[in-house]
């Protein structure tokens, strides 16, 4: 399945001896089931950044005004936000610009 669009290849078995064998290459429409809605976190493009090993991080700002690396694992990226996987609360505000070169302790001020 392509997650963007939702459009992917299904091979489906037909378990009815009774029924019509299909040519070769027939094509159909199905509607596919992949599970409930769930919630999911949004962060801006811009805060993820890569870390070493191939994993990917953001950066909170705290209530403290210090900076506070999450690890993250990105999922679908559209319209200019990507789906993390990780600690993230609502409330909690990610740096977007600069986010590399920050530090888990740097000090650093939010803006609106």
């Amino acid at each position: 399945m392509d997650r963007a669009t939702g459009l992917g290849a299904v091979h489906v078995t037909i378990d009815d001896p009774n029924a019509p064998r299909l040519p070769v290459g027939a094509f159909g429409t199905a509607r596919v089931s992949s599970g409930e809605p769930r919630a999911v976190k949004f962060v801006p493009s811009a805060a993820v950044r890569s870390a070493t090993g191939g994993t990917s991080e953001v950066v909170v700002c705290g209530k403290d005004n210090k900076a506070h690396v999450l690890s993250v694992h990105p999922g679908a990226d559209r319209d200019g936000r990507v789906v993390v996987d990780c600690a993230l609360q609502k409330t909690d505000r990610v740096a977007t610009a600069p986010v590399v070169g920050l530090s888990e302790g740097d000090e650093i001020e939010a803006q609106p």
